[in-house]
């Protein structure tokens, strides 16, 4: 428990900081559009933090594996990775201007975009109380804490 407080106590690390920070905004939006926008950079900001210059491609992929291997559950991190999939690839048709829908797969739902936005948020939510406590050692910024996720090797968090 120390080791917590003399975290919380240090400046919040950049990449938490700026989830935090889409998780303010997006809970502050009104339209939805922006709402999975902003949760979505935020999710980014941790699940692509251990990528250097070099391992940037292939983005929704790292994105959508990374955050599967928050889950303990062989099944569970298949569900996870198609949600994780579709909701960037919903960010990315929002992004780019793509056609607007009124609702959207996520997973192995239709969804409303009102739906997805409150997802997304909620996702994001739950991925930085993940992390919060391990703040000061920062394990999404290490390519191997992904990597060891990727095989279920220990030690995770």
């Amino acid at each position: 428990m120390p080791t917590l407080i003399l975290c919380l106590d240090a400046p919040l690390d950049s990449v938490l900081e700026v989830a935090c920070t889409k998780l303010s905004e997006a809970e502050t939006r009104t339209s939805d559009k922006d709402r999975i926008l902003d949760a979505v950079v935020g999710l980014e900001s941790i699940l692509l933090a251990g990528l250097g210059k070099g391992g940037r491609g292939e983005l929704k992929f790292r994105f959508s594996l990374n955050y599967s291997t928050l889950f303990d559950d062989k099944k569970d991190r298949a569900k996870q990775y198609r949600i994780a999939k579709d909701l960037y690839d919903i960010r990315s048709k929002i992004a780019h201007g793509g056609k607007s829908q009124e609702s959207h797969r996520l997973g192995d739902e239709q969804l409303t975009m009102s739906e997805i936005a409150k997802k997304a948020r909620e996702i994001l939510r739950d991925t930085i109380k993940l992390f919060l406590p391990e703040a000061c050692n920062s394990p999404y910024k290490k390519p191997e804490y992904w990597e060891n996720g990727y095989f279920g090797i220990e030690p995770r968090i």
